[in-house]
């Protein structure tokens, strides 16, 4: 038996408090107050403090007894009285929001390993609701069903454990939901950290280089709970979606984070963060409340979500191997203590059990030793490779916890409008629950119109035949006119061990698949099937498959044009880019991953190839000086690019290689942290005359390096150097040669060369590629506007060279990144053997969106 503390926290107008952090002294445990204000706790019989804070108001304790009864303590926080530092004023004086920041900043890293472990119970509710919608959008919302009235209201309740220096485990414990959160769930600033250098990709104030990408301004101090309190403004430097703007506080001495208030825009979207922190034996930090707010429009349909987060740590320890305290000394304002501090031994390991002072560091020396002191520890880790490991699970209940039971652990408790909003879910529940039964079994079911519609069939766990949505296979092009692709398929596919997390899961997967080309000018039917079977435990993985039949290939086998592109220039712009030629084939093949960073392959196949020729010279619009090319494609190098029809077998060993590769581990599986090593692949062919009649005799290499390069503070490059060449060539056809991915059209992948000629300069002999991308990490030009800024616009430089015997190919480029959230526009100038070839506008998609 026990007793209950609750009431309402308000303010010196008497208006309520959200997200005030209420804690129990003596046990630690705490809580927060709802939208309202109001607060519950439910304490054993006995005496105890019970603290309230809020960002900027005094913290506030009250000593209560309880033995079995019902107590009420409404309680109202008064602001806190800042004090401004005279220094500000002074003529030519450096803000000293400068030296607070220096010292911050050089003791994160100490912040960042101080705590070994700790473990915790996370209360999370989040409501929200769609707003500012385009009215002709309603009605159809309506006709789906989704009501937009509705707030969406959803609690969870999940443990997490953490271990030094970056091991995570989640579990949920419990969920209740009304609704869809539309993937603003802030989960992802809850584990992350503001010591880090970056949270969430965006850089944090207290970033080793901080100051070059914000500016701070000295607010005043106060004090709270015996610390003096300084709080600093942060300002970016520049627009972007990779700063912060806001408030910091900072604990005097110690230069840890007391509490913050930052806002941050990703991609047009605007976060808001507040976090509170507790001190933990008088040495370590730790966020105890966070506050989110996450609103903003896409494609004008406007909604705003908020977030509350408590945290109860049951289990905090401390890294003994740290000095529990170090000095701080700002060598560039305290330049006459700095020449007076003798060499000292490391502060960070083997201190004298003896020594009782704490040692005085400059910025300088602390993050020399700090850095030292982690390069060890990961030299010393059983996994050196892992730089993040995190484990994520839900309790079978989770999603069956009755309201009494959220009764007992909900330690935030729920507004009149949410009780309300709740008893509305739970009435319908049932129905709701019977209904999308119902309609996933009428679903499941084929029915005659998939034939034309598509459709996936589950047949149990592991077994699912479908039917591609045929609408997708249907397409034009000048070879063939009007076709369509039709594919029908199986999977199964088994997670072995999947239920014991110490057991790696073994993944098991085959796939057949059988398609049917109709050609309408050509009056052909082209089957073709493929089947795979791959089988992956841990960062190893093996895939083998076999295809085989008659199929349509561009001659550069990177498919350069998407079908859809080339049907839509060729019906309304009679234009054929292009080109095309028949294949009866069968391929083997088969990838090995070594460890995550070797990939080998190896490819066995015999083609009978044809040439093929325009059949149709049908369009939508005719075009008085446009004329439909031969299907040939149109070389520098080559007058005559068509070939006989001829057998082609050939072998291929491929070789991947990533040395500097770092993992990041998920639930048991490694997944590579791709910008941490480059990539090379290794590429070589060789054609085998006279191996099932095969009419060609060359062999060709490839190497590709590719690499992510993080050149803060100015971006981050993205790299892509190639060299091709051809070690012999004695019957080589066009198919065969060297080619590049070029571009005819308006729309860019933005993965190749924005303005070249599909197969102008294919070659036989040799050739050097660079291409590039530039995404600058402060907005530097147009998307310094601030219209475009508030909408997360990025802007970004590209430049691209070719180099082949005879000839070499130049453009640049500069461009604007997510435009309407998801556009890519960019205006690029080319030039060829020095001469100036124009300049193009491209559209499309930014490289790291993909539609699946």
């Amino acid at each position: 038996m026990g007793g209950t503390v609750s009431g309402k926290i308000t303010d010196e107008n008497g208006d309520p408090m959200p997200g005030a952090t209420i804690y129990v002294l003596e046990s630690g445990m705490g809580t927060a107050s709802n939208l309202e204000g109001e607060y519950f706790l439910e304490l054993s019989p006995g005496s105890y403090t019970i603290i309230f804070r809020f960002i900027g108001y005094k913290t506030f304790s009250q000593r209560v007894t309880l033995t079995n009864e019902q107590v009420t303590l409404d309680v109202q926080l008064k602001p806190q009285a800042i004090i401004l530092n005279e220094v500000l004023i002074r003529a030519g004086a450096e803000d000293p929001a400068y030296t607070i920041m220096r010292k911050a900043i050089a003791k994160a890293p100490y912040y960042r390993n101080i705590v070994d472990e700790h473990t915790s119970r996370v209360y999370m509710k989040g409501t929200g609701n769609l707003n500012k919608i385009p009215f002709f959008l309603r009605k159809r919302l309506k006709e789906e069903g989704i009501d937009t009235s509705r707030t969406f209201i959803a609690e969870s309740v999940s443990e997490i454990k953490f271990r030094r220096p970056a091991h995570y485990e989640e579990k949920v414990i419990s969920i209740r939901s009304n609704g869809d959160d539309n993937n603003t769930s802030p989960n992802s600033y809850i584990t992350a950290s503001f010591y880090e250098p970056e949270i969430v990709e965006t850089i944090s104030p207290l970033n080793p280089r901080a100051f070059s990408h914000y500016k701070f301004e000295y607010l005043g101090s106060y004090t709270d709970q015996g610390h003096e309190i300084n709080r600093v403004k942060v300002i970016a430097r520049t627009t972007g979606d990779h700063l912060f703007n806001g408030e910091i506080s900072i604990v005097e001495d110690d230069w840890s984070i007391h509490s913050l208030k930052l806002d941050a825009v990703k991609l047009g979207i605007g976060i808001h963060v507040e976090q509170l922190y507790r001190e933990f034996e008088n040495l370590a930090w730790l966020p105890v409340t966070h506050n989110f707010k996450v609103g903003g429009k896409i494609l004008g349909v406007g909604f705003g979500y908020k977030y509350l987060a408590s945290v109860n740590y049951s289990e905090v320890k401390i890294n003994r191997e740290l000095s529990p305290e170090v000095v701080v000394v700002d060598e560039k304002i305290e330049k006459d203590r700095v020449n007076q501090l003798k060499a000292l031994e490391s502060a960070i390991t083997e201190i004298p059990e003896t020594e009782k002072e704490a040692p005085e560091l400059s910025r300088k020396e602390l993050r020399k030793q700090m850095k030292e002191y982690e390069k060890e520890e990961l030299k010393e880790s059983e996994e050196p490779d892992i730089l993040l490991t995190s484990a994520f699970g839900i309790d079978s209940l989770a999603y069956k916890r009755g309201k009494d039971y959220w009764s007992e652990v909900r330690p935030v408790p729920l507004t009149k409008k949410e009780i309300i909003g709740y008893r509305q879910v739970d009435s319908i529940a049932g129905n709701l629950e019977k209904d999308t039964t119902k309609e996933a079994r009428r679903k499941r079911g084929f029915k005659i119109y998939h034939i034309l519609t598509g459709g996936y069939y589950r047949m149990d766990k592991k077994n699912t035949a479908f039917i591609k949505e045929p609408v997708s296979g249907i397409g034009f092009n000048t070879v063939e006119g009007l076709f369509i692709d039709y594919s029908l398929g199986y999977r199964r596919q088994s997670n072995l061990n999947a239920d014991n997390p110490n057991i790696t899961t073994t993944r098991r997967r085959f796939e057949f698949d059988s398609h049917l080309r109709y050609s309408l000018a050509r009056n052909r039917l082209l089957p073709h099937f493929s089947t795979e079977y791959s089988r992956r435990k841990g960062v190893k993985s093996s895939t083998i498959s076999f295809r085989g039949g008659s199929t349509i290939y561009q001659y550069n086998d990177q498919a350069p044009i998407h079908p859809t592109l080339n049907a839509l220039y060729t019906l309304f712009m009679e234009q054929n880019f292009m080109k095309l030629y028949q294949a009866d084939e069968y391929l083997l093949e088969f990838q090995q991953d070594l460890s995550g960073k070797w990939r080998a392959g190896f490819q066995l196949g015999y083609q009978y190839r044809r040439n093929l020729r325009n059949n149709s010279d049908f369009s939508m619009i005719n075009w008085n000086n446009r004329t439909y090319t031969e299907n040939d494609p149109s070389n520098e190098f080559l007058a005559d690019t068509s070939f006989p029809d001829h057998n082609h077998t050939f072998i291929e060993g491929s070789l991947r290689v990533r040395p500097w590769l770092k993992y990041r581990m998920r639930n048991g599986r490694r997944i590579p942290m791709r910008n941490t090593s480059p990539t090379v692949t290794f590429r070589l062919r060789k054609a085998l005359p006279g191996l099932f009649n095969g009419q060609t005799d060359y062999l060709r290499q490839s190497t590709v390096i590719e690499y992510d390069w993080d050149l803060n503070p100015l971006g981050t490059l993205n790299i892509v150097g190639s060299y091709q060449s051809f070690l012999n060539k004695e019957r080589v056809y066009f198919m065969d040669f060297n080619h590049y991915n070029g571009n005819q059209t308006i729309f860019s992948p933005g993965n190749e060369y924005r303005q070249l000629n599909y197969y102008q300069l294919s070659n036989s002999r040799y050739s050097f590629g660079l291409n590039t991308n530039f995404k600058f990490q402060s907005n530097k030009f147009l998307a310094r506007l601030p219209f475009l800024a508030k909408k997360g616009v990025r802007d970004f430089a590209v430049f691209n060279a070719l180099y082949v015997p005879g000839s070499t190919y130049l453009e640049a480029g500069y461009g604007l990144d997510y435009l309407f959230r998801f556009m890519r526009v960019e205006a690029v100038a080319s030039f060829l053997d020095g001469n100036f070839q124009g300049v193009g506008i491209r559209v499309g998609l930014p490289p790291d969106i993909i539609f699946n």
